[in-house]
Protein backbone atom coordinates (compact mmCIF):
# COMPACT_ATOMS: atom_id res chain seq x y z
CA UNK A 1 0.00 0.00 0.00
CA UNK A 2 3.16 2.42 1.01
CA UNK A 3 4.17 2.30 -2.98
CA UNK A 4 0.77 3.32 -3.58
CA UNK A 5 1.02 6.70 -1.30
CA UNK A 6 4.02 7.88 -3.39
CA UNK A 7 3.11 6.60 -6.97
CA UNK A 8 0.12 8.49 -7.17
CA UNK A 9 1.26 11.96 -6.67
CA UNK A 10 4.58 11.03 -9.14
CA UNK A 11 2.00 10.31 -11.98
CA UNK A 12 -0.32 13.34 -10.75
CA UNK A 13 2.72 15.70 -11.07
CA UNK A 14 3.62 13.39 -14.79
CA UNK A 15 0.01 14.19 -15.93
CA UNK A 16 0.33 17.89 -14.81
CA UNK A 17 3.04 18.34 -17.01
CA UNK A 18 1.58 16.91 -19.97
CA UNK A 19 -1.48 18.52 -19.60
CA UNK A 20 0.60 22.35 -19.77
CA UNK A 21 3.14 21.19 -22.48
CA UNK A 22 0.73 19.89 -24.48
CA UNK A 23 -2.27 22.49 -23.88
CA UNK A 24 -4.68 20.27 -22.60
CA UNK A 25 -7.74 21.72 -21.42
CA UNK A 26 -7.11 23.08 -17.79
CA UNK A 27 -10.10 21.32 -16.43
CA UNK A 28 -7.94 18.09 -16.43
CA UNK A 29 -5.88 19.35 -13.71
CA UNK A 30 -9.52 19.54 -11.70
CA UNK A 31 -9.62 15.88 -12.33
CA UNK A 32 -6.28 15.32 -11.52
CA UNK A 33 -5.70 16.75 -8.27
CA UNK A 34 -9.45 16.24 -6.95
CA UNK A 35 -10.24 13.11 -7.67
CA UNK A 36 -6.95 11.12 -5.87
CA UNK A 37 -6.14 8.38 -8.02
CA UNK A 38 -8.50 7.67 -10.36
CA UNK A 39 -8.36 11.09 -11.67
CA UNK A 40 -4.38 10.77 -12.82
CA UNK A 41 -5.51 7.34 -14.18
CA UNK A 42 -8.34 8.41 -16.06
CA UNK A 43 -5.96 11.42 -17.45
CA UNK A 44 -2.96 8.72 -18.49
CA UNK A 45 -5.45 6.22 -20.41
CA UNK A 46 -7.53 8.74 -22.54
CA UNK A 47 -4.71 11.24 -23.06
CA UNK A 48 -1.47 10.30 -22.23
CA UNK A 49 -1.33 6.79 -23.68
CA UNK A 50 -3.04 7.40 -26.85
CA UNK A 51 0.11 10.07 -27.67
CA UNK A 52 2.66 7.36 -26.30
CA UNK A 53 1.50 5.12 -28.93
CA UNK A 54 1.26 7.16 -31.85
CA UNK A 55 3.42 9.95 -30.94
CA UNK A 56 7.56 9.20 -32.84
CA UNK A 57 8.81 11.50 -30.12
CA UNK A 58 8.36 9.66 -27.42
CA UNK A 59 11.39 9.64 -26.02
CA UNK A 60 12.11 13.43 -26.48
CA UNK A 61 8.72 13.71 -24.61
CA UNK A 62 10.39 11.79 -21.58
CA UNK A 63 13.36 13.57 -21.37
CA UNK A 64 11.04 17.31 -21.30
CA UNK A 65 9.61 15.66 -18.31
CA UNK A 66 12.56 14.81 -16.81
CA UNK A 67 13.97 17.72 -17.31
CA UNK A 68 11.20 19.79 -16.17
CA UNK A 69 10.93 17.81 -12.79
CA UNK A 70 14.91 17.74 -12.34
CA UNK A 71 16.50 19.90 -14.52
CA UNK A 72 20.00 19.84 -13.44
CA UNK A 73 19.66 15.41 -13.61
CA UNK A 74 20.02 14.78 -16.88
CA UNK A 75 22.95 17.21 -17.67
CA UNK A 76 25.12 16.37 -14.04
CA UNK A 77 24.26 12.67 -14.98
CA UNK A 78 25.58 13.22 -18.67
CA UNK A 79 28.76 15.36 -17.48
CA UNK A 80 30.16 12.27 -15.54
CA UNK A 81 29.26 9.75 -18.40
CA UNK A 82 31.86 12.13 -19.88
CA UNK A 83 34.32 12.19 -17.37
CA UNK A 84 34.02 8.69 -17.40
CA UNK A 85 34.02 7.95 -21.12
CA UNK A 86 35.27 10.64 -23.52
CA UNK A 87 33.53 10.21 -26.85
CA UNK A 88 31.58 12.33 -29.80
CA UNK A 89 28.22 10.55 -28.78
CA UNK A 90 28.66 11.28 -25.32
CA UNK A 91 29.85 15.25 -26.21
CA UNK A 92 26.72 15.53 -28.29
CA UNK A 93 24.44 13.78 -25.70
CA UNK A 94 25.78 16.56 -22.99
CA UNK A 95 25.55 19.20 -25.39
CA UNK A 96 21.87 18.71 -26.13
CA UNK A 97 21.27 18.00 -22.76
CA UNK A 98 22.55 21.47 -22.08
CA UNK A 99 20.41 23.36 -24.88
CA UNK A 100 17.48 21.61 -23.24
CA UNK A 101 18.69 23.01 -19.61
CA UNK A 102 18.87 26.58 -21.86
CA UNK A 103 22.79 26.52 -21.26
CA UNK A 104 23.47 27.34 -24.92
CA UNK A 105 27.11 28.50 -24.41
CA UNK A 106 28.48 25.53 -22.85
CA UNK A 107 26.01 23.61 -25.63
CA UNK A 108 28.27 25.25 -28.62
CA UNK A 109 31.37 25.21 -27.35
CA UNK A 110 30.74 21.30 -26.47
CA UNK A 111 29.24 20.55 -30.13
CA UNK A 112 32.53 22.87 -31.30
CA UNK A 113 34.71 20.55 -29.92
CA UNK A 114 33.00 17.40 -31.56
CA UNK A 115 34.79 18.53 -35.17
CA UNK A 116 37.65 17.64 -34.87
CA UNK A 117 38.74 14.51 -36.97
CA UNK A 118 36.84 12.60 -38.59
CA UNK A 119 34.10 14.38 -37.16
CA UNK A 120 35.18 17.74 -38.92
CA UNK A 121 32.39 18.48 -40.75
CA UNK A 122 29.97 16.01 -39.69
CA UNK A 123 25.78 17.53 -40.40
CA UNK A 124 23.94 16.84 -37.36
CA UNK A 125 26.62 18.45 -35.52
CA UNK A 126 26.99 21.37 -37.17
CA UNK A 127 22.78 21.55 -37.56
CA UNK A 128 22.32 21.04 -33.99
CA UNK A 129 25.44 23.61 -33.25
CA UNK A 130 23.68 26.21 -35.68
CA UNK A 131 20.28 25.54 -33.39
CA UNK A 132 21.87 26.32 -30.68
CA UNK A 133 23.64 29.06 -32.31
CA UNK A 134 20.25 30.74 -33.11
CA UNK A 135 19.06 30.14 -29.74
CA UNK A 136 21.41 31.78 -27.76
CA UNK A 137 20.87 34.75 -30.76
CA UNK A 138 24.28 34.37 -32.42
CA UNK A 139 22.82 35.04 -35.53
CA UNK A 140 26.11 35.68 -37.22
CA UNK A 141 27.00 32.67 -36.08
CA UNK A 142 24.43 30.26 -36.96
CA UNK A 143 24.50 31.84 -40.38
CA UNK A 144 28.18 30.49 -41.03
CA UNK A 145 27.77 27.40 -39.81
CA UNK A 146 24.90 26.22 -42.16
CA UNK A 147 26.79 27.63 -44.66
CA UNK A 148 29.61 25.26 -43.62
CA UNK A 149 27.04 22.12 -43.03
CA UNK A 150 25.79 23.04 -46.81
CA UNK A 151 29.46 23.18 -47.90
CA UNK A 152 29.65 19.89 -46.50
CA UNK A 153 26.53 18.03 -47.20
CA UNK A 154 23.70 20.02 -49.09
CA UNK A 155 21.45 17.09 -48.72
CA UNK A 156 20.95 16.98 -44.99
CA UNK A 157 17.87 17.49 -43.63
CA UNK A 158 16.88 20.02 -46.02
CA UNK A 159 13.86 21.24 -45.05
CA UNK A 160 14.85 21.31 -41.80
CA UNK A 161 17.88 23.39 -42.06
CA UNK A 162 16.14 26.13 -45.21
CA UNK A 163 13.50 26.26 -41.89
CA UNK A 164 16.49 27.53 -39.57
CA UNK A 165 18.09 29.91 -41.97
CA UNK A 166 14.87 31.34 -42.48
CA UNK A 167 14.72 32.14 -38.93
CA UNK A 168 18.15 33.10 -38.89
CA UNK A 169 17.55 35.64 -41.63
CA UNK A 170 14.66 36.95 -39.69
CA UNK A 171 17.48 37.35 -36.44
CA UNK A 172 19.31 38.93 -38.44
CA UNK A 173 16.88 41.75 -40.02
CA UNK A 174 17.20 40.39 -43.17
CA UNK A 175 12.95 40.26 -43.90
CA UNK A 176 13.41 40.03 -47.38
CA UNK A 177 15.65 36.61 -47.57
CA UNK A 178 13.75 35.15 -44.93
CA UNK A 179 10.08 35.13 -46.90
CA UNK A 180 12.88 34.14 -50.34
CA UNK A 181 13.14 30.84 -47.92
CA UNK A 182 9.53 30.68 -46.51
CA UNK A 183 7.90 31.14 -49.51
CA UNK A 184 8.24 27.56 -51.05
CA UNK A 185 9.10 26.38 -47.84
CA UNK A 186 5.61 27.15 -46.88
CA UNK A 187 4.19 24.45 -48.95
CA UNK A 188 6.98 21.45 -48.61
CA UNK A 189 7.72 21.45 -44.46
CA UNK A 190 5.33 18.82 -42.99
CA UNK A 191 2.98 20.24 -40.62
CA UNK A 192 1.61 23.85 -40.16
CA UNK A 193 5.24 25.48 -38.97
CA UNK A 194 6.70 26.62 -42.05
CA UNK A 195 3.54 27.94 -42.92
CA UNK A 196 2.75 29.97 -39.76
CA UNK A 197 6.16 31.92 -39.42
CA UNK A 198 5.40 32.90 -43.25
CA UNK A 199 2.46 34.36 -42.85
CA UNK A 200 3.61 36.18 -39.14
CA UNK A 201 6.46 37.80 -41.55
CA UNK A 202 4.19 38.69 -44.26
CA UNK A 203 2.11 40.44 -41.80
CA UNK A 204 5.23 42.44 -39.83
CA UNK A 205 6.41 43.61 -43.62
CA UNK A 206 3.12 44.77 -44.25
CA UNK A 207 1.65 42.49 -46.99
CA UNK A 208 -1.28 41.84 -44.92
CA UNK A 209 -3.46 40.37 -48.08
CA UNK A 210 -0.91 37.57 -48.27
CA UNK A 211 -0.79 37.12 -44.75
CA UNK A 212 -4.51 36.31 -44.51
CA UNK A 213 -4.07 34.02 -47.28
CA UNK A 214 -1.46 32.26 -45.44
CA UNK A 215 -3.55 31.98 -42.07
CA UNK A 216 -7.30 30.99 -43.87
CA UNK A 217 -5.06 27.96 -45.85
CA UNK A 218 -3.95 27.19 -42.45
CA UNK A 219 -7.03 26.93 -40.82
CA UNK A 220 -8.58 25.02 -43.92
CA UNK A 221 -5.99 22.36 -43.36
CA UNK A 222 -6.65 22.59 -39.66
CA UNK A 223 -10.44 21.35 -40.49
CA UNK A 224 -9.85 18.82 -42.88
CA UNK A 225 -7.69 17.36 -40.64
CA UNK A 226 -7.81 14.26 -38.16
CA UNK A 227 -7.37 15.25 -34.79
CA UNK A 228 -4.13 14.16 -33.55
CA UNK A 229 -2.75 16.18 -36.37
CA UNK A 230 -4.64 18.85 -34.89
CA UNK A 231 -3.19 18.18 -31.48
CA UNK A 232 -0.21 17.97 -32.79
CA UNK A 233 0.14 21.30 -34.57
CA UNK A 234 -2.22 22.92 -31.91
CA UNK A 235 0.50 26.09 -31.19
CA UNK A 236 0.67 26.69 -35.08
CA UNK A 237 -3.46 26.42 -35.26
CA UNK A 238 -3.54 28.74 -32.33
CA UNK A 239 -1.82 31.44 -33.79
CA UNK A 240 -3.29 31.32 -37.00
CA UNK A 241 -6.50 31.78 -35.72
CA UNK A 242 -5.27 34.57 -33.36
CA UNK A 243 -4.16 36.55 -36.61
CA UNK A 244 -6.81 35.69 -38.93
CA UNK A 245 -9.83 38.08 -39.80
Amino acid sequence: MGWLLSFVPLLSVICTIHVVMTRRPLWWLLLIWMVWGIGPAVYFFVEMLPDLRRNRSVSRLGSELATVVNPGGRVRRLEEELEISDTVKNRQQLAKAYVEAKRFDEAIAMFASCLKGVYKDDPPVLLAMAEAQFLSQSFHDALATLERLTAADKSFRPLERQLLLAQVYEGLGRSHDALEVYKPLANQYPGEEARCRYGLLLTQTGQTAEAQEVFQRILLSARRSPRYYRKAQRKWIQTAKQHAR
